[in-house]
């Protein structure tokens, strides 16, 4: 037989299948590389040849003495993690499906959970366990999902040949192989399995870059892993196509100006830092990853956590804390240790005791986060005392398929999350998620600003004077209308905060102002004053401006103004919207709300003059003048 059957774990096959079928998988695995259709099989499979074997690459430290005890946390959500794919039990999107007679790889799934299953981050997830425990079941199981894989998934058929699928796939297998190489090494044939298949995938990548503008990052990893894990020509052409793919996704880097995606990047250039062997490249490659980080940075939140604003929004506090912790040594950054508060698993694992050491010895700072509104950027950060910060969405989607979120804002007071964004509940977007009722923003006679079409970048204007700051934006989404509108932040004795909208136009309208509440808030309306209340905490909004509004509150699965918050893909949770309703004002108008943690302070509004868009506010026996122009 061609290989071995511990290699393809035929027990476990037997067990799952029965015999004969156990034999018909293995014999599928041969059948797999022979199934390319015609010319285009023939010349993936010469171009595969290419790829010159060789020994596994370390890509992680061997030098691992003990995971820290502080650690064990973590340990344990990993050891549940792969418990459950030790069962064939695989959770994505937070929807759970077990296979209890093999794995079926097309299953009855949304797309995107089709695509996390063929993705293969489990598989790291299996091996850095067992590199740990030195549990050989980790291992097995390892080795008999690769093989099942292989045999269950002909090339360039079905989810998991697409591209960007493959592209995280052949990282994961490539990786494993390294925290995996003890319980690999000992069988040639399945090394050679393996490394076939990736051969064959590689190929396939290489041929697939130009469909790829949306994945080049984890194309661009992948090829930096296949650089290393393979030799001769194929390995250097691939490495220098994932550093091309890399140069590109950082050239369009404005276009994706979100969170997660200044994230990706920085991980992306951490990785490359990390496992790229020296060369010309090294320099450009630190001074990227720098520039990256310090992007980063100027997103953060007070807690370290990143704003929900944009597509694909998650929380991503581990991935947060890891890079940080790789950046702090790579960088020799104090900063960023600060950042990252521990030093993780990963860490650990990729730079070893010397890396924790080199950790351990870097002082010990505190970094709040500090002002970030350069007219230049297109997320913008106003901070105020006791860990309170504003952070404003400053881009104009491109497309109606973009999250519809411009002048959306996140308020954090005392590093609690106030008024939030609603984030993102799924790669396959519902209709909500991404639309302008799920964010904190203006509507006008019942309609949604549109933003499709401006052909010019918003203006922004940004003052500091003192203690307090005004940021300004001005937004062309209801100038299909007619009208023209700008928004503006005030951060009032650093700690109060006022939002205004104003409107300049002909003729009388109906304004509608939202703020989306995290989901512990409580709101209760009165005649003058609205409170939010959450486990103790109470935060007023007053609203402010030339006539009063109608305050109501929804929450969850409302007809009209739903009111959902989701942290992670796949998660949600009913929070209450706040629905300030200003019925029939003559433009021009300006109106918003005062956000304070004070409660039942003396506020009194005096000279509102819409026509200059500019009110009076005297608080605690201080007088603002706020203007919008």
């Amino acid at each position: 037989m061609w290989i071995s059957t511990e290699s393809a774990n035929l027990d476990g096959l037997e067990r799952r299948f029965g015999a004969g079928r156990a034999l018909a998988k293995l014999a599928a695995i041969r059948w797999a590389f022979s199934a390319l259709p015609g010319l285009t099989g023939t010349l993936l499979e010469i171009s595969a040849a290419g790829f010159a074997r060789a020994p596994i690459p370390r890509f992680s430290s061997p030098h691992v003495r003990e995971i820290a005890p502080a650690l064990n946390d973590d340990l344990l959500d990993l050891y549940g993690r792969t418990g459950q794919t030790l069962g064939n039990r695989f959770t994505f999107f937070d929807s759970s499906q077990t296979f209890d007679a093999g794995i079926d790889w097309e299953p009855r799934q949304s797309a995107g959970w089709r695509a996390e299953l063929h993705s293969f981050d489990y598989a790291l997830e299996l091996a850095v366990t067992f590199r740990i425990s030195r549990e050989e079941k980790y291992a097995r199981h390892l080795r008999y999902l690769i093989a099942d894989w292989i045999a269950a998934n002909p090339p360039a058929a079905g989810t998991g040949w697409q591209a960007w699928v493959l592209a995280r796939r052949v990282r994961n297998w490539m990786l494993a192989a390294d925290s995996a190489r003890s319980n690999w090494e000992g069988d040639a044939q399945f090394r050679d399995l393996v490394a076939k298949s990736l051969a064959l995938q590689l190929a396939f990548l290489l041929s697939q870059l130009d469909s790829l503008p949306a994945a080049r990052l984890d194309a661009s990893r992948a090829l930096l892993c296949a650089g290393r894990f393979f030799a001769g020509s194929k390995a250097r052409e691939a490495r220098d196509a994932g550093l091309d793919l890399l140069r590109s996704a950082l050239a369009g880097a404005r276009a994706e100006p979100w969170p997660n995606a200044c994230l990706e990047r920085a991980r992306a250039l951490a990785e490359w830092a990390l496992l790229s062997t020296p060369s010309a490249d090294s320099a450009w490659l630190q001074g990227e990853l720098r520039a990256s980080l310090d992007e980063l940075e100027s997103l953060l939140m007070p807690n370290g956590a990143l704003p929900l604003l944009g597509p694909k929004a998650r929380l991503n506090h581990d991935d947060l804390s890891d890079l940080a912790a790789l950046a702090a040594v790579l960088l020799d950054s104090p900063e960023w240790k600060c950042h990252a508060g521990r030093f993780g698993i990963l860490p650990h694992l990729w730079l070893g005791e010397d890396g924790k050491r080199r950790y351990e010895s870097l002082q010990e700072l505190a970094c709040p986060p500090r002002d970030h509104a350069d007219a230049a950027s297109e997320i913008l950060r106003l901070v105020g005392s006791q860990d309170s910060v504003l952070m404003v969405a400053a881009h104009l989607p491109q497309s109606a398929e973009e999250h519809q979120d411009f002048s959306s804002y996140e308020l954090t007071l005392n590093d609690h999350r106030v008024v939030v964004d609603s984030g993102g509940f799924s790669p396959e977007e519902s209709a909500y998620f991404p639309s302008a009722r799920a964010h904190n923003l203006l509507l006008v006679d019942g309609r949604n600003p549109q933003w499709q079409g401006a052909t010019a970048s918003p203006d922004v204007e940004l003052e500091f004077p003192g203690d307090c700051a005004r940021l300004l934006l001005g937004d062309p989404g209801f100038l299909h209308l007619g009208i023209q509108h700008r928004r503006a932040w005030f951060r009032l004795r650093n700690h109060d905060w006022l939002i205004l909208d104003w409107l300049e136009g002909q003729g009388v309208h109906r304004c509608t102002s939202l703020m989306h509440f995290y989901p512990t808030f409580e709101i209760i309306t009165g005649e003058h004053r609205i409170l939010a209340r959450s486990r103790g905490r109470s935060i007023e909004v007053i609203p402010v401006g030339g006539a009063r509004p109608q305050a109501s509150v929804s929450r969850g699965d409302d007809a009209q103004f739903p009111g959902w918050y989701s942290p992670e893909f796949g998660i949600k949770f009913a929070s209450a919207v706040l629905i300030l309703d200003w019925a029939e004002v003559e433009l021009p108008w300006v109106g918003g709300a005062l956000i304070t943690t004070e409660a039942n302070q003396p506020i009194r509004q005096a000279n509102v003059i819409p026509r200059q868009g500019s009110m009076s506010l005297e608080i605690g026996g201080r007088t603002f003048d706020c203007r919008m122009k």
